[in-house]
């Protein structure tokens, strides 16, 4: 296994494949008992390595495939947190967070603006994909929670207006589990909907 291994990280590296020659060496590093030979070798390379991604990151950034670019930084991140586990460091890794921020930034920007759109043209789902994306990549980013939660309300009214009751109390119980102030008035709402709902003839044309 490790003999095998180690020829494969040697052809990676005569292919110019950096990253994926460190990430052979690591998978012998993890296999005990810990190989020197391996340590030195990821050494070598693993600047190599980061700078392969970031390059590549690049390049997507400019056709602007910023989720692939995100990616290829979030492969970087990983890549030196394994390193340094077996106390192999880079001098790249403040470069590797700050591009990462950088891209992440434009992304939720763009995010932004495309739940904008969709929420104007009431296009619910799609607004709220976009904002959940922009969550996951920076939790807690400025008011994203709140507009999701506007997002959930404003799909409820326009169920309510078409008389889709059980539907619009279904969209302000899942408002009232985004984190905020409205949360209670929200719920109290949607009671009130399911009460109507529930004192009302169903046969009638509500639901």
């Amino acid at each position: 296994f490790v003999s095998d291994a180690f020829r494969r990280g040697a052809q990676l590296e005569q292919q110019g494949q950096y990253f994926r020659a460190a990430e052979a060496y690591l998978v012998i590093l993890g296999s005990p008992p810990r190989n020197q030979k391996a340590r030195v070798d990821l050494s070598r390379i693993i600047d190599q390595g980061i700078a392969e991604k970031r390059s590549s990151a690049a390049g997507m950034e400019t056709e602007l495939m910023l989720d692939e670019a995100i990616a290829e930084m979030d492969a970087a991140r990983r890549l030196l947190q394994r390193s340094a586990s077996f106390d192999v460091e880079s001098g790249q890794a403040s470069l590797v967070e700050s591009r990462r921020s950088q891209l992440v930034d434009r992304r939720v920007q763009a995010l932004l603006v495309e739940a904008a759109r969709a929420r104007e043209g009431g296009l619910w789902s799609a607004a709220l994909a976009n904002l959940q994306r922009v969550e996951a990549l920076s939790p807690g980013y400025g008011q994203t929670r709140e507009r999701m939660r506007e997002v959930w309300v404003d799909w409820a009214d326009a169920n309510e207006s078409e008389g889709r009751l059980r539907a619009a109390a279904m969209r302000l119980e899942e408002a009232t589990r985004v984190p905020g102030e409205r949360s209670s008035a929200i719920s109290a709402r949607a009671a009130a909907i399911r009460s109507a709902l529930g004192m009302s003839d169903l046969r009638n044309g509500a639901c």
